[in-house]
């Protein structure tokens, strides 16, 4: 992961997700606490549409961010790489996206 520069925990209760700000981009953490039905939103929220795990992210003819699953087991990380380190990272009050600066 490199070193770290924000941690932020999703603010929705069923969403037991960490987003982590880094020198290699951001990652999203299942923090393996969710009980019951929690368990299949934060699956949900984590998993995604891609075959083959791997999601670009473009802002005119410029590659923003790479999405990729890095791990599942013992839990699922997924990383957003960026062209520069994640300085901070913030989630939108509901939990449903977030935010980060990149210089």
């Amino acid at each position: 992961l490199g070193p770290l520069t924000a941690l932020r925990w999703n603010p929705h209760l069923e969403h037991h997700v960490l987003a982590v700000a880094g020198a290699e981009g951001v990652y999203l953490v299942d923090t393996k606490t969710a009980r019951g039905d929690d368990r299949e939103t934060t699956k949900a929220l984590l998993e995604g549409e891609d075959d083959e795990g791997v999601v670009e992210q473009r802002r005119d003819a410029e590659t923003v961010g790479v999405w990729s699953t890095l791990q599942q087991e013992p839990c699922t990380i997924v990383k957003c790489a960026l062209a520069a380190p994640a300085r901070t990272v913030a989630w939108h009050a509901r939990g449903d996206y977030l935010a980060t600066v990149s210089p």
